[in-house]
C-alpha cells in the first residue's frame, strides 16, 4: 500500500476509536510509512485525537506523555514529527509549544507557561543563530572566538539551573555550524580555528549530560551523515525563520521518540534472532559448519561485525534468545566450533531452537524470561515469518533483515529500540540474572511442591535506604517495571533524588539473592510519612516495584511486612497503600487487600485507598531470611 493510500485510511479510521481494531489499524499503519512528508501529515492528521479517545471504553491503549518544546526559531512541526514517531509506539503526546525565541524566559522563569505545563520531557532546539546574531557585522574569527565561550557559558548556567528545580528530562541539541557561516571566512587557518571553537562549544553542550542526570544532549552532527538529511532550507529560514529543515526535525524527532520510550517503559528488553541467513549466510542443516558464510570474506567479515554489535548489546544488558526452525544439533555446532563465530551458547540466556510456528516460540521465550511479549525484538531475514510475527504479535517489534548482510547492523541499531538514559550495574548482570531465572525454572520442575521448591532456593532479601550508587537503579526500577509497578509512577533521578532528602519519604530498595546467585536491586518501595486530622502519624504506602524476575517467591510480602513492623516502631496509627490500574498490573490489583488491608476510598483518578490497622501484620515468609536497614545510617551500601 502506498504512504498516500494509508494516510487516506488512518484519516478514515480515527473517526471511530471507540472500534479497538480501528486504533491497532492506525497503528500498522503509521508504522509502514517510510517517507518524511508523510510523516509530518500522519502527525498532522492526528493531532485532533484525545488521550480518552486513544483509551475509549476503559482500554489502555496508549501511554499519555508531555512534552514541552522552546527554541530560538519557528520549529513547531516537529510537533507532528513527535506525534507520528510516538503514536507508532502507542504512546499519546500532550504539547506545549513556547513562543519564537523565548527559551530563555521559559527555561528561566519559574512560573513561565512551560513551567505550569509540568512537562516529562522539555526539548530546547537551538541553531547557529544563539550565536551569530550577537556578532557585529563584521565580526572575523577573534571576535567569534569570544562569543562562542560567552554563549557557551551563559547556555551551560541556564541550563543547569533548568536541570537542577525541573523534575523534566530536558533534551538539547548540539548546535551546528552551518556550512555559508564556515564559507565566509576565506584563509584555511581562521577556517580551521572556526571549527575548533565551535567544536568545543558543543563539547561543553554534551559535558552538560554528565553533570545532570536529567540532561540528554543528542548529537545532531550524527544526524546530518543520513544523506537525505539538511541543515536548512534557506528560503524557509529566511521568510518563516524556521532554521531547521524538516528533515533534520524528523531525525531529532525520531531521536527523541527512543528517549520517551524509556521514561514511559517502553524500552525493549530481549533481542530474539534468527539464526540461518541472520546469524550466517547460508543453511547449517543443508550446507554444514564448513558450508556457511561466516568470516573469511567480505560477507562472512559483515556477519562477524553483526554478531559483535549483538555481543556489545549483550554486554550493556539486552538479553539475547535465539528462535530459528532447525535441528539444536547443527546450531550448537556453530555457536560451539565455529571459530570466527563470535556469539557463543553462553550469551543466549535461552534458545527456542525447534520447528515450531516462531509466534508461538516468542510467547515462550518471554514466558521463560518472564518479561511481556511487547519487550521483545524479533529478527528474522525471512519476510513470511516476519509478516506472521507482526500478524499474529503485533506488540513485537519486528525487524526483517532483507538484502546484504554489510547492512545488518544498521537495521539492528536505527530504531534504538533497546536505548535507556542511563545503564546501572545491575544492566551489566542482566544476562546472567537471567540465566539463573531460566535455571531457577529447570530446577523448579524437580519439586512437587512450590513451596518445597522455594524453601530449597535460600533466598535472602534485604531491605536497604538507596544511597547514590543505587539512585539510577531505583529511578530505572519505576521506568521499566510494568507489572508490578502498583501506580505506574515514572519518575526520574532527580525527582527520586528530591524524595530521598525529604524526611516525610522514606525511600525503599530491595535487593535479593538466592542459591543460583546475586539477583540485585529488584524492587523499590515509595512510603510517605504523613500527619493525620487527629495528629497521629500515618505511613502511606504510595507505590510498589519489583522486577519480574522474582515474582512469586514472597520477596513483596516480607519487604511489605517490615514496612508494617517499621510503622509500628516510629508509632504510625495506620498504613495506606494506593493502587492505580494500569493495562499490565491488573495481575497485583489485590496486593494490599491479601496482606490485610480494606479498601477505604476510590478516587476520580482511579486510585483506591487501603488502609491497615496495625493489628494483625502478615506472618513472616518462612522460606526468606530478610536484613532491614531502613534508616539512613543502616544504608548496607555506606
Amino acid at each position: 500500500m502506498e504512504n498516500l493510500q494509508r494516510l487516506r485510511e488512518i484519516r478514515s479510521l480515527k473517526k471511530n476509536l471507540t472500534d479497538p481494531a480501528n486504533a491497532e489499524a492506525i497503528v500498522k499503519h503509521l508504522r509502514e510509512i517510510d517517507e518524511v512528508a508523510s510523516m509530518a501529515k500522519a502527525g498532522f492528521s492526528l493531532q485532533s485525537v484525545s488521550l480518552d479517545q486513544w483509551n475509549a471504553n476503559g482500554r489502555n491503549f496508549v501511554k499519555p506523555v508531555r512534552i514541552g518544546i522552546v527554541s530560538n526559531f519557528m520549529c513547531g512541526e516537529i510537533e507532528n514529527y513527535l506525534r507520528f514517531n510516538l503514536t507508532r509506539e502507542c504512546i499519546c503526546p500532550e504539547f506545549y509549544l513556547g513562543d519564537f525565541d523565548q527559551y530563555i524566559f521559559e527555561l528561566m522563569n519559574e512560573n513561565s507557561e512551560l513551567q505550569q505545563f509540568n512537562p516529562a520531557l522539555t526539548v530546547c532546539l537551538l541553531d547557529e543563530h544563539v550565536v551569530t546574531d550577537r556578532l557585529s557585522d563584521e565580526w572575523f574569527i577573534d571576535e567569534m572566538e569570544a562569543k562562542l565561550t560567552e554563549v557557551s557559558t551563559s547556555l551551560c548556567e541556564l541550563f543547569s539551573r533548568y536541570a537542577s528545580r525541573s523534575s523534566s528530562v530536558l533534551v538539547l541539541n548540539t548546535i551546528p555550524l552551518a556550512a555559508l557561516t564556515y564559507q565566509g571566512i576565506i584563509d584555511y587557518r581562521s577556517k580551521a580555528r572556526l571549527s575548533r571553537a565551535w567544536r568545543e562549544f558543543n563539547n561543553q553542550l554534551l559535558d552538560l549530560a554528565a553533570a545532570h542526570k536529567n540532561i540528554v544532549v543528542l548529537d545532531t552532527e550524527l544526524f546530518q551523515q543520513n544523506s537525505s538529511v539538511k541543515l536548512r532550507d534557506v528560503r524557509m529560514a529566511s521568510y518563516a525563520k524556521m532554521y531547521m529543515d524538516e528533515t533534520l526535525l524528523a531525525e531529532i524527532a525520531a531521536e527523541i521518540r527512543k528517549v520517551v520510550q524509556s521514561i514511559v517503559g517502553k524500552t525493549k528488553k530481549c533481542l530474539v534472532l534468527d539464526c540461518d541467513n541472520t546469524l550466517w549466510g547460508g543453511v547449517i542443516g543443508d550446507d554444514g559448519l564448513e558450508g556457511i558464510v561466516l568470516g573469511d570474506s567480505p560477507e562472512g567479515e559483515a556477519f562477524v561485525a553483526f554478531h559483535r554489535t549483538i555481543k556489545r548489546l549483550a554486554k550493556q544488558g539486552v538479553i539475547l534468545a535465539i528462535n530459528s526452525k532447525n535441528d539444536k544439533v547443527n546450531t550448537d555446532k556453530v555457536f560451539d566450533s565455529h571459530p570466527d563465530s563470535v556469539l557463543r551458547q553462553d550469551d543466549f540466556v535461552t534458545q527456542s531452537v525447534n520447528w515450531d510456528p516462531k509466534h508461538e516460540n516468542l510467547k515462550t521465550i518471554a514466558a521463560q524470561i518472564n518479561i511481556g511479549t511487547d519487550h521483545l525484538v524479533f529478527v528474522d531475514d525471512s519476510e513470511f515469518e516476519c509478516n506472521l510475527v507482526k500478524g499474529m504479535l503485533p506488540e513485537v517489534h519486528v525487524i526483517n533483515l532483507a538484502g546484504e548482510a554489510s547492512e545488518f547492523v544498521e537495521a539492528l541499531l536505527a530504531g534504538g529500540w533497546f536505548n535507556t538514559l542511563e545503564l546501572t550495574s545491575e544492566d551489566f548482570q542482566r544476562a546472567s540474572q537471567y540465566k539463573s531465572q531460566v535455571a531457577r525454572e529447570d530446577f523448579r520442575a524437580a519439586y512437587d511442591s512450590y513451596e518445597d521448591y522455594l524453601r530449597e532456593l535460600e533466598i535472602s532479601v534485604e531491605l536497604f535506604v538507596p544511597d547514590e550508587i543505587a539512585l539510577p537503579r531505583i529511578a530505572q526500577l519505576t521506568q521499566r517495571t510494568n507489572q508490578f509497578n502498583l501506580t505506574t509512577w515514572r519518575l526520574s533521578e532527580s525527582e527520586v533524588q528530591v524524595m530521598m532528602a525529604d524526611h516525610n519519604w522514606l525511600v525503599l530498595g530491595i535487593r535479593a539473592a538466592d542459591r543460583f546467585g546475586d539477583n540485585g536491586i529488584v524492587g523499590a518501595m515509595f512510603i510517605q510519612r504523613s500527619q493525620q486530622a487527629d495528629g497521629s502519624l500515618a505511613f502511606i504506602v504510595k507505590n510498589v516495584l519489583l522486577s519480574c524476575r522474582v515474582f512469586s517467591r514472597g520477596i513483596e510480602t516480607s519487604a511489605l511486612r517490615e514496612v508494617l513492623l517499621l510503622a509500628r516502631e516510629e508509632g504510625a496509627s495506620k498504613v495506606y497503600g494506593e493502587y492505580i490500574p494500569s493495562a499490565k498490573n491488573g495481575k497485583f490489583e489485590h496486593f494490599f487487600e491479601t496482606h490485610g488491608f480494606e479498601a477505604v476510598d476510590k478516587n476520580t483518578n482511579d486510585t483506591t485507598t487501603y488502609v491497615h490497622p496495625l493489628r494483625d501484620l502478615p506472618e513472616a515468609v518462612s522460606w526468606i531470611a530478610i536484613k532491614s536497614h531502613t534508616t539512613e545510617t543502616e544504608n548496607v551500601y555506606a
